[in-house]
């Protein structure tokens, strides 16, 4: 692996299967994997998190 690539770390949390449900089928229909997903979101969120200051 070269040095100028950055390297993803795993962040884990639970959530209601119908939760897990609902990000699989908005996952599914942007093309995505629900961990792409999750990662905008998050993302999203810091962003409007750091705004907010």
């Amino acid at each position: 692996m070269s040095e100028d690539k950055v390297k993803s770390e795993r962040v884990m949390f639970t959530c209601t299967p119908e939760t897990k449900e609902i990000l699989k089928k908005w996952a599914s229909s942007e093309g995505r994997t629900i961990s792409n997903l999750v990662e905008r979101i998050v993302l999203d969120a810091i962003t409007s998190h750091e705004g907010n200051k």
